[in-house]
């Protein structure tokens, strides 16, 4: 570090061995958050496609220490069968028998599903 900083004045080159690892993370941390946003910002918006009862097949827990995460199998009312998450114990209250699932549908035609509240599917 010495050999890049040995022309800055003496206080510039303390503060940058004292702090300079943490400005390399922060740096590198900033320049990680704006390539994730102008990737999501390149899938384009959702739009919502319906909300439809599936018939749930299976679930399985997988939780660890610090995560909450019930995955389940339902089979749609197209025959297709999709994975949709639980992130909290409340919402895996929902997946007894039938769950309400919300098709969304993306710009360039992706199709995913996800956990809808139960109110929903009533409409």
């Amino acid at each position: 570090m010495t050999r890049f900083t040995r022309f800055l004045p003496v206080n510039v080159q303390i503060f940058l061995q004292e702090w300079g690892a943490l400005l390399w993370i922060g740096a590198s941390v900033a320049v990680l958050g704006i390539a994730l946003l102008i990737y999501q910002a390149s899938l384009g918006p959702h739009e919502s496609g319906g909300f439809y009862h599936a018939e749930v097949l299976s679930t399985f827990d997988v939780s660890d220490d610090m995560v909450y995460d019930v995955r389940a199998t339902v089979r749609l009312p197209t025959g297709a069968l999709a994975t949709i998450r639980a992130r909290s114990i409340h919402q895996a209250q929902w997946l007894i028998d039938t769950a309400c699932v919300e098709e969304r549908k993306r710009s360039n035609g992706r199709r995913f599903y996800r956990l809808a509240a139960p109110g929903e599917c009533a409409q």
